[in-house]
């Protein structure tokens, strides 16, 4: 090789040398041999002698009006005097010549003593086009022999290959004042739920100082691509101490609207200054690759071994449910047989983990009246937990345990991993078959009833379950709710049914809400699902539901025009003869009917003692008179207060009315109508038909 090509090729090398430094991320001094990257040093100045001010860590956020930025000066005083930093300060300009105003962090740095060093934070708004690298630091002295009493002692152009992000997989020293800090990112995923991204960060803080120091109550955001900045809930972080060399985890959340795009998401660490009135940006990292997690256990089969054979499990499903002021968390999931013998049911215990960090016990439901799983076949079965309905999660873990028999000791069997959406309540539409083993069944929806008040209203849904079971069945004790079209949640009370149905028989039983007066009560579903409760002594107490499912509300009935064949299902009633009397005497008012009332036995209700109202409303509403009857089928309540079935007259208490009788000649005709009363003060019109006052009227099928 001539010694003009070795030249050549020697430039050459040095330029590559020269291409491949440039592109490595900027550090104070040489790359560490740690992942904890230093504040990184963009330039310094000489003060004095032995005195010098490095400015380091600045680094840029969004602002509402612009961009933030924060910077640290370190004075390394070398001398072997005190240094009055109150005789100097710093400037801020862009490239371009625009200067900006600079505040101090700390105002009580007054002296450097000799042979230390200090940070000083300082922090700016610039323009929001201003890029990081637009930036120029003077470092100044006041003198007033020069023009504005500021003499240039260096100024620190920040170069081109700057940056303030902290790469992933890397730490950050953070120093100022009295700190040295440094911030880990060791674990991020990001989650969805049906509305929002859901972050979850775990976060390592070290004292990396010589003494214990609490750690600063920083702001911790995540900012995305376009500047969005949302803050990230901490645990534990506020008012925690650590030793030199001690650390902490942290873990973060947050809720961002699911509209956000989650590409390219960093974590700023942020110092609220001024009780919160400034912001300044500390440090900037950048999420781990690969954080978005989407997926999960959802569908997937595992299996696990016991001591009676080899079992298959699969998360079909995994609710999120509303009971009250928390929310019921039920994994529903499927165990196969799929060997060639019969296997018992294991002794199963679960407990879920919220997040990474909240661990929370979950009961296991099975259905008591399956006792093994035969060849080839599976049953379903519920893991069950609550939390506060503000709690947000971001992940679920699942881990199904085994109680070993004769002790307490569980044995983690499977886990389940979910970061996704909560699975939607399914939609049975009209009618939803219910297949599980003892309680087979159709439940569907037969009315929806509106009871009226004084002060609010009530919602009614008549169910109507079907025994599909070949033996007389328990009806399955339900609860749920009640879900507007707008998500707004209604908890429902459910009536109970202690009587068997025969086969092919059906139970009414009634689910209801109370609402606010004037309530619209369209656009409305009820969601249902199978109770879980607790035995007290004598007393059951709800404590959640699983396999929900939802069902449409049909349209109310209209109002009926006439007396014959009223619905008060199980019973239907028809009033066949209506007569009025007036007693001139006492000032009375008497009405008398015939009536039929059928019982529908192959049908149970909820409702034992219907209770009705039999209004009489004059035409020309000059008055109304009422009397409440009750449907029993016991025969102590015969007489003027109850109906019975069969064919019967009854003859109600009168009702004495002065005004109303004097006015007997202007009477013409008084509408009889037939109300459901649900509660005391809240009733619905059923039927109605318009009748001359006295008369003996009889009504023809």
């Amino acid at each position: 090789m001539t010694r003009q090509r070795r030249k050549n090729a020697l430039i050459v090398f040095i330029g590559l040398i020269f291409l491949f430094v440039s592109t490595l991320p900027v550090y104070a001094d040489n790359p560490p041999s740690s992942s904890i990257l230093k504040p990184q040093k963009i330039g310094s100045v000489t003060i004095r002698n032995n005195v010098t001010a490095e400015i380091n860590n600045l680094v840029m956020l969004p602002a509402d009006n612009g961009n933030s930025v924060g910077f640290v000066m370190t004075i390394h005083n070398n001398s072997n005097t005190d240094l009055d930093f109150i005789n100097y300060w710093v400037d801020l300009y862009s490239k371009s010549g625009t200067k900006y105003s600079v505040n101090v962090a700390s105002s009580n740095i007054n002296k450097i003593p000799a042979k230390t060093s200090s940070d000083i934070m300082f922090y700016s708004n610039v323009g929001k086009d201003v890029k990081i690298t637009d930036l120029i630091i003077k470092v100044i002295e006041w003198d007033f022999s020069y023009q504005d009493f500021r003499k240039v002692l260096g100024e620190i152009s920040v170069g081109k290959n700057y940056s303030d992000m902290t790469p992933a997989g890397y730490g950050r020293m953070i120093s100022a004042g009295d700190t040295r800090l440094s911030i880990v990112i060791d674990r991020a995923n990001i989650g969805k739920s049906e509305k929002y991204h859901r972050p979850n960060i775990k976060i390592t803080v070290k004292n990396e100082g010589k003494r214990s120091v609490a750690i600063p109550e920083y702001e911790i955001a995540i900012v995305t691509q376009d500047g969005l900045i949302y803050p990230l809930t901490a645990r534990d972080l506020k008012g925690t101490v650590l030793a030199p060399l001690a650390e902490k985890e942290i873990q973060l959340t947050a809720s961002i609207p699911k509209e956000v795009d989650s590409q390219n998401w960093k974590m700023a660490i942020i110092q609220p200054i001024n009780e919160g009135k400034y912001k300044v940006p500390v440090a900037l990292f950048e999420l781990p690759k690969a954080t978005l997690d989407e997926a999960g256990d959802i569908g997937k089969e595992y299996t696990f071994s016991t001591s009676d054979g080899v079992y298959y499990v699969k998360l079909s499903s995994l609710n999120r449910l509303p009971l009250e002021d928390n929310d019921l968390i039920v994994s529903n999931l499927i165990l196969s047989n799929k060997s060639n013998e019969t296997l018992t049911i294991p002794n199963l215990a679960a407990k879920y983990t919220f997040n990474e960090t909240i661990e929370k016990t979950a009961t296991v439901r099975m259905n008591n009246k399956v006792i093994s799983i035969p060849p080839g076949d599976a049953i379903e079965f519920q893991a069950v937990s609550t939390v506060p309905y503000t709690f947000e999660i971001s992940k679920v873990n699942l881990t199904l345990q085994q109680k070993d028999s004769g002790s307490e000791e569980l044995t983690d069997l499977v886990e389940f991993t979910h970061s996704g959406e909560f699975n939607p309540v399914p939609d049975a539409g009209d009618v939803y078959v219910n297949e599980e083993l003892g309680y087979r069944s159709n439940v569907s929806i037969r009315n929806k009833y509106t009871f009226e008040g004084s002060n609010a209203g009530i919602i009614a849904a008549e169910i109507q379950v079907e025994n599909l079971e070949k033996r007389q069945s328990e009806i399955q004790k339900f609860a749920g709710y009640f879900e507007r079209d707008d998500g707004t949640i209604y908890p429902a009370t459910f009536h109970k049914i202690d009587e068997k149905v025969y086969p092919g028989g059906k139970a009414l039983l009634y689910a209801y809400s109370t609402v606010p007066k004037d309530f619209d009560f369209s656009n409305m579903k009820l969601v249902i699902g199978k109770a879980l409760e607790e035995t007290n002594g004598q007393t059951s107490n709800l404590v959640g539901y699983v396999s929900p499912f939802s069902l449409n509300l049909p349209d109310e009935k209209e109002v009926q025009k006439g007396l014959k064949n009223i619905d008060l299902s199980p019973y239907e009633l028809s009033i066949e003869r209506v007569a009025t009397q007036a007693n001139f005497t006492s000032n009375l008012i008497q009405l008398e009917f015939d009536y039929c009332l059928e019982q529908d036995l192959l049908t149970k209700s909820s409702m034992k003692e219907r209770k009705i109202i039999v209004e009489i409303k004059d035409g020309d509403k000059k008055a109304s008179f009422s009397r409440e009857l009750v449907i029993s089928d016991s025969e102590s309540l015969a007489g003027n207060n109850a109906l019975k079935v069969g064919r019967h007259t009854i003859k109600l208490d009168p009702w004495q009315d002065e005004q109303m009788v004097l006015q007997i000649n202007l009477l013409k005709e008084f509408d009889l109508n037939i109300y459901a009363e649900f509660e005391p003060g809240y009733k619905k019109l059923l039927a109605t038909q318009k009748i001359p006052w006295f008369v003996n009227r009889s009504f023809s099928n």
